[in-house]
């Protein structure tokens, strides 16, 4: 009898742990749904303006073309008014002369643009001049010892073939080549000594004062996360922000050491842009959207809905000549993809430049 009630003991016990571990399971399961739930609301409840003016620094080496491919298929798709160099060359504002010559605002508004994407040196003064007002300012930066590898084995022609370990102990090719390499990102931003004295305050001040004024950073190394956090403050959708997986290049096939990172990390070569990155890399984790619970869910659920429509759905839609709607999901609204869309997001970014120079110059002809 006593074993009897033992076992029967046991079984009541057992049945409450199932019954416990069934309540948790659910528990957890409805949290996930509330969650998600809760995502979908906050996504669809709050409409935002779109934004449609704003200026990309494009600086070389710092996933700047794809940026270009997705910022100027926007602009075209918008019809919005691009400033423009007439070619494959830098966009110089500071030759007004050589306006409708060399560079030009349209197609619609010749005196201001809503948008300038091009390789150009910022100045605040020329950029407050022919964009309208308002307009956000966005910045690509990668950390400087992968962007200086990068960047030897993009000017390889021009360096005469050298490594970038190979470059760094050669001071005199260093210099030699300071246009290419020294202190280039900060360059960008409109430092106006990046190759001169170091002066510690003057480098600080100018970051904080530049780091105040952007509106978007684009992180080389968290690129998906970066597009999410523009899209949902510019009030784009999800296929605005679709991209051509980034040209990846093997920067590591030649060894770097780390004595050759500490040298190239000094003041005399680019300490400048290793604040500048610092800075901005910090600036750029403390953003609110990545505190959110389900925002590394959402990049993970983006980049795996991109490289899909890249290589599934936009080449059906490109042979078969057929758009396809993708349908609602917590993380946004049905997505119509189309094929010029597609035909856009797969061109390499030269020919969409070739599309954008068109666009203006031929009054709104597009590709």
């Amino acid at each position: 009898m006593g074993t009897t009630k033992q076992n029967l003991f046991i079984f009541l016990l057992i049945c409450q742990v199932l019954a416990l571990g069934f309540f948790c399971t659910r528990n957890n399961v409805l949290k996930k749904e509330l969650t998600a739930l809760a995502v979908t609301r906050r996504n669809f409840s709050v409409k935002k303006e779109e934004v449609k003016s704003f200026a990309f620094i494009k600086v070389p080496k710092t996933g700047s073309s794809t940026m270009y491919t997705i910022l100027s298929r926007f602009a075209l798709d918008r019809k919005l008014d691009i400033i423009t160099p007439d070619r494959h060359s830098y966009l110089d504002l500071d030759s007004p002369e050589a306006k409708g010559k060399t560079w030009e605002i349209g197609p619609k508004n010749h005196s201001k643009g809503d948008v300038v994407m091009h390789h150009a040196i910022y100045k605040n003064y020329l950029y407050e001049k022919y964009l309208k007002k308002g307009y956000k300012l966005i910045v690509s930066v990668r950390e400087p010892v992968a962007w200086f590898k990068s960047a030897v084995h993009h000017y390889g022609n021009a360096v005469g073939h050298k490594t970038a370990e190979q470059m760094v102990f050669d001071a005199h090719a260093f210099h030699h080549n300071r246009i290419m390499f020294h202190n280039r990102q900060i360059h960008y931003l409109g430092f106006k000594n990046p190759y001169g004295s170091f002066n510690m305050s003057e480098v600080k001040d100018f970051i904080a004062k530049m780091i105040n004024r952007i509106d978007i950073i684009i992180l080389n190394e968290q690129y998906d996360a970066s597009l999410l956090i523009m899209m949902k403050k510019f009030g784009w959708k999800y296929s605005d922000i679709f991209y051509s997986k980034m040209r990846l290049v093997n920067t590591f096939q030649h060894p770097f050491s780390d004595k050759a990172a500490k040298k190239l990390l000094l003041k005399e070569y680019n300490l400048k842009d290793k604040i500048y990155y610092d800075e901005m890399n910090k600036t750029w984790w403390a953003q609110p959207e990545l505190k959110e619970e389900s925002f590394w869910d959402e990049v993970a659920y983006f980049t795996a809905l991109n490289k899909r429509v890249m290589s599934n759905e936009c080449p059906g839609i490109l042979k078969n000549k057929h758009p396809i709607i993708l349908p609602v999901t917590q993380y946004h609204g049905s997505l119509n993809i189309t094929f010029i869309m597609c035909k856009r997001i797969l061109s390499e970014w030269g020919g969409l430049m070739d599309c954008v120079i068109s666009y203006v110059f031929k009054q709104g002809d597009q590709c």
